[in-house]
Order: structure tokens, then C-alpha cells, then sequence
């Protein structure tokens, strides 16, 4: 079909794929461009953009849907093309359980992503055939010809909008209907980023947090001072953008407020904003968890003004709220031992209302990062555990957990998440330790920057199809990728620690130590690490609690390449035997094919 001359109604049309859509409809020379959106103010900012017409429409209302197909049949034209294009993603439930999600997440999922689509057929059919053509163009998702793992209401719901497309054009074909149905997969939209992505990237522009400052970073590294505030360097930021069409990002730290708009900065100071300590944002709303112990919302899509009255309190349990975060259509309002789920019911003036609790609370605030469409933090036994439903699942070991209760602050415990090459990783960062833990295998290692007891990086960030990494003492921002062969100019130490070794219930004795190496190709560059790069070995009598003083081993020089690695004389053991580390630096590609010893058996 023409595009030239027509009437086209796009729903979900404020943001995301559906705003695409009505700015190429517009380009394409449509006569009209109907947005619908339940973020009315954000439909008429495209509306207006393209000389379109805005109409604020729940999807799920199907006499909402009715009423405008015929306002706009009867006072703007005939329909020629309506696009079903609005959709949820409700990432709720357990990632080991297909039936965990809640009978209302299941009918909010089935009332948007399916029925949304039923509505429009209604409404737009009895004006379309007795014309003898239209078209539908229904956005279902991947998911919905292939699945969903670990979200079964948006697989299910997708794969339902599919076959319902299937069935409308098969049943209208001969009456002239055609029907289309976009299976995109993932799409950089808001509903993507609600799922806990993206909050600092807004629209190709990094913002970034420097101490007092605000900073913009584009694509191409132009770095652009946009104000200063009155906050503590060091103090824990949090970062949130709404969904107009030229986006506000609020800004949370010290207690204070700022906002980014038409790229300048200012501090919010309505007097009904009660003092912050978190932020989050959800289905419009900036949340924001106070001193007072509540958490209060924002106006609608605006981070300037808040109302006195929109607040509420954690009310399941007595604990005091530590931080406030977002997980889909959910908001998690973390306790210190427990935390409540609330979701917008569509009160006035405040939106949220609690649907779930979780016997698991928040030790440290920073601690929580979004991970494959859930999140993980630090709770208040001391443990990691991943969200799972209404469930917290324990995720850390006992070498993770002995380091955390020895942290004297736990607001000096700080977490980040990204994901690369199908892998996503959580971190866990403070002054004593980094810990990295690969969740698809439930993996952890120990990261470390030349010469620090911990890998001196703040907080991660994907912008422009790169990982972004701040530095947690200096200005400087980093790109993290596999072909970087150092730690920001500097050795990168690897770390290998083996099992104990023992000869229980006897004691022994270490003849000799060898490990097989590969030294690879350094970089050529004369610098000692490159040139002549050495191993440590240490070796620990009490389980890998403490260790002996290091060993330097040679690795070989430049160009060598399978190394055998030795050391004698390593001493005696008891019966608990002997943990060995063996470690390394230098910016080269290495690998160990293999380690051995030999070992004595003594008496007991």
C-alpha cells in the first residue's frame, strides 16, 4: 500500500519503534499520523514534531481504542493503516520456574500484547471492509516465533499476537484487509531500558557524574561541561531519564536533586521534594526513597515537579528502606531485611501499590545491578543473591561472603553489570576487594589493578556499541574490550588459585613446582613486563587465608613459546595441606596448559 495521502494510526507511538514509525510515515507523505500512547504528553511531542494528531490511549481499554477509531474516522478520514505497534515486557518471575509469574502479570501481558491487537481489528474492520481495503501492521517480537527464555507471559503473549495476525489475514483477505507482523528482536527502546539499561545513555549522549561536575560525552568523544553542583565528590549518584521526546535526566546525590534539560543543568527546587537518598524511574514516574524512610513519585514524566502528597511507606514490615530500584513494570523498594514489589495501579497522586514482599533485604545499596532482565545485590545476611520471582537466590560462595562481612562501610560496597560476547558479568567493587562473577556460569573471580587491592574501576556503561568504564580516582574514562592487552597503560595481574593439595592424614614435602606456559606474542614495546615478564607462585598452610612471601619466575623472554616454569624447595606441610596461587603480568596474550608437582609423603 501507498503510503502518499493516507490516514495512518500508530499506537505506542511516544517513543521507541512506534515514534520511528510515525517519522517515516510523516516522511513518506502520510496525510495524517494519529499517535496514541498512553504517555499522552510524550504522543503529542511527536505529534506536534511531525504535524501529526496526539490522542493519550491505554491499548488495553477497548473503548478507549473504539472511541478514537471512529473520532478520527468521522473528523480527520478514513483509516487507511492502523499499526498495533504498543507492548509490555513484564521480566517478573522466576528464571528456573515457567509458571512463577503472577495471574496479574499473565492478564496485563495478555490484555497489551494480545488483545490490544483484537481491539483495533474490532474497531477498524466495520469501517475498513464495507471500503474494500486496509492494512494492520502488528509488532509482536522474536520472542513470538522463536521464545522468551525465562519470561513465559511475554512468550506466550507474543506468539498469540502472531498467530492472531495469521488468522485476521487469512479471514479478511478477500475483503481486501492485509495484515503485517514486525518480529524485531532486541530493539534499543525505552521498554528495553525499563528493564534496567541505559539510564546514563540517552539519545548518542553519555552523561557522566565528575565529581561536582556533569559532564556530556558524545560518540565521537566531544566532552562538554554542563554544570556544577553542590554535592560530595564522592557521594553515591543515581541517574534516570523520562520519556519526553527531548528526554530529562534526573539526577539523585547527597540528598540533592539535579536535572538535565535542553542541556542545562538545574536543581530541582519544588519544596514538595522530600530530601533523596535513591532513584529510580517507572511507567513515567521519577521514585525517589527519602531519609524520612518513604519514597515519593514525581509528576508525570517531569523531574522538576513532585507533590507532597504522592508518597507512600514501606508498610509490610517495620525496616527502614535502604534503596529503590526498578525491575520492569515493578519497583523494588529495598529494605534493610525485607523488600516490597510495587506496581502503578493508577491512583492519584500516588500511582503505586504494593503487590508482593520478599524475605530478603538490601546490605549495601549500591550493591544492586540489573543482570539478564533481573538483579542482584548484597543481602542482609552478607550473601549475593539474584532475583528470581518473588525469590532471592543465593549466587556468591563463601570466599565472596567472608570478604563482604569484613568491610567495616557497607556504602563503600558498589556494583556493576554488563554483558559481552553472550555473557553478562556482575561486579562487586570496594577499597578491599573486586570481585567479578560471570552469571551464566555463576563463576566468580577476583579483578585487581596494578598495584591496588582492588580493579580501579567505578561503574560500566554500554554507549554506542562500546563498554565505557569510569575511573574510581581520576577523570578518565576507559573502553573495555578483549583486544586491549593492558589495564589502562598499566600490567594486567591474572590470578590462578588451585585447590588444596594434600597427603592426608600425612604430612609432605614439596620437591619441586612446575607450571607449562604459553608466553604468547607481547607488545613489542620494550618495556620490562614485555621483554622479560615473570610469574609469582605463592603457596598458603592455613586454606588460602594467608600466603607466603611471592616467588619470581621468568616466563621467557619475547617470542618463547612453551615455557616450563619451575621453583624447588618449597618447604613441609601438615595435614591440611597446601593451596598454591600462581599469578602473573604483562600485556601479552598467555595461556597455562598445566601444572604438577612433586611431592613427598612423610609420617604423620
Amino acid at each position: 500500500m501507498k503510503i502518499r495521502g493516507r490516514i495512518v494510526v500508530v499506537t505506542g507511538g511516544a517513543d521507541g519503534i512506534g515514534k520511528g514509525l510515525c517519522e517515516r510515515f510523516a516522511a513518506e507523505g502520510a496525510k495524517k499520523v494519529v499517535v496514541l500512547d498512553r504517555n499522552g504528553a510524550g504522543a503529542k511531542a511527536v505529534a506536534d514534531a511531525i504535524g501529526g494528531l496526539a490522542y493519550e490511549c491505554d491499548v488495553s481499554k477497548e473503548d478507549q481504542v473504539r472511541r478514537i477509531v471512529d473520532e478520527v474516522e468521522k473528523n480527520v478520514g478514513p483509516i487507511s493503516v492502523f499499526v498495533s505497534n504498543a507492548g509490555i515486557g513484564d521480566f517478573g518471575g522466576r528464571q528456573d520456574d515457567a509458571a512463577s509469574q503472577s495471574n496479574e502479570q499473565w492478564q496485563r501481558g495478555w490484555d497489551v500484547n494480545v488483545m490490544a491487537h483484537v481491539y483495533a481489528a474490532r474497531a477498524c474492520l466495520p469501517h475498513m471492509i464495507p471500503r474494500g481495503e486496509g492494512y494492520f501492521v502488528n509488532t509482536a517480537s522474536a520472542a513470538g516465533l522463536l521464545n522468551q527464555i525465562g519470561n513465559a507471559c511475554y512468550g506466550v503473549t507474543k506468539h498469540a499476537a502472531v498467530g492472531f495476525a495469521e488468522i485476521l489475514a487469512i479471514t479478511h483477505r478477500d475483503q481486501g484487509i492485509r495484515v503485517s507482523v514486525l518480529c524485531p528482536q532486541a530493539v534499543d527502546t525505552p521498554l528495553l531500558r525499563r528493564a534496567g539499561e541505559g539510564s546514563q545513555n540517552v539519545d548518542g549522549v553519555l552523561n557522566v557524574i565528575c565529581g561536582t561536575q556533569w559532564r556530556t560525552v558524545t560518540t565521537t568523544g566531544v566532552n562538554t561541561l554542563r554544570g556544577s553542583m553542590n554535592i560530595s565528590p564522592t557521594a553515591a549518584v543515581y541517574l534516570e531519564r523520562n520519556r519526553r521526546a527531548s528526554p530529562d535526566v534526573l539526577m539523585v546525590c547527597d540528598g540533592l536533586a539535579y536535572y538535565l534539560r535542553n542541556n542545562v543543568v538545574a536543581q530541582v527546587t519544588d519544596v514538595d521534594l522530600l530530601a533523596p537518598l535513591s532513584m529510580t524511574f517507572n511507567d513515567g514516574y521519577f521514585v525517589i526513597g527519602t531519609v524520612q524512610n518513604q519514597f515519593q513519585s514525581g509528576e508525570l514524566d517531569d523531574a522538576s515537579a513532585w507533590n507532597a502528597l504522592a508518597f507512600s511507606r514501606a508498610d509490610a514490615n517495620p525496616d527502614a528502606i535502604v534503596t529503590v530500584n526498578t525491575l520492569q513494570q515493578d519497583i523494588l523498594i529495598f529494605g534493610q531485611v525485607t523488600t516490597e514489589i510495587h506496581r502503578d495501579v493508577g491512583d492519584y497522586p500516588f500511582p503505586f501499590q504494593r503487590v508482593a514482599v520478599i524475605q530478603w533485604g538490601c546490605y549495601a545499596p549500591e550493591s544492586v545491578a540489573h543482570i539478564a532482565g533481573t538483579v542482584a545485590f548484597v543481602a542482609h545476611d552478607r550473601t549475593v543473591r539474584l532475583l528470581q520471582g518473588y525469590d532471592a537466590v543465593r549466587i556468591s560462595t563463601p570466599a565472596q561472603e567472608r570478604d563482604i562481612a569484613a568491610v567495616p562501610d557497607p556504602l563503600s560496597i558498589k556494583a556493576a553489570a554488563w554483558t559481552r560476547n553472550g555473557h553478562t558479568f556482575y561486579m562487586l567493587t570496594c577499597p578491599h576487594f573486586t570481585w567479578v562473577c560471570d552469571t551464566s556460569t555463576q563463576q566468580w573471580h577476583r579483578r585487581k589493578t596494578y598495584g591496588l587491592d582492588y580493579w580501579n574501576i567505578s561503574c560500566v556503561e554500554e554507549f554506542d556499541g562500546r563498554l565505557i568504564a569510569g575511573d574510581a580516582t581520576r577523570p578518565i574514562l576507559y573502553e573495555m574490550s578483549p583486544d586491549f592487552l593492558d589495564d589502562a597503560g598499566l600490567p594486567i595481574v591474572s590470578r590462578v588459585q588451585f585447590a588444596p593439595v594434600h597427603a592426608f592424614p600425612y604430612r609432605m614435602t614439596f620437591n619441586e613446582l612446575y607450571f607449562d606456559v604459553e608466553k604468547g606474542v607481547g607488545t613489542g614495546q620494550g618495556e620490562p613486563q614485555d621483554i622479560d615478564p615473570h610469574c609469582m607462585v605463592e603457596l598458603s598452610r592455613d586454606g588460602g587465608t594467608t600466603f607466603s612471601t611471592q616467588r619470581m619466575l621468568s616466563l621467557g623472554r619475547q617470542g618463547a613459546r612453551m615455557t616450563r616454569v619451575r621453583t624447588r624447595r618449597l618447604g613441609q606441610y601438615g595435614q591440611d595441606g597446601c593451596v598454591i596461587a600462581f599469578s602473573w603480568s604483562g600485556k601479552f596474550a598467555r595461556a597455562m596448559y598445566a601444572a604438577a608437582a612433586d611431592v613427598t609423603k612423610d609420617a604423620a
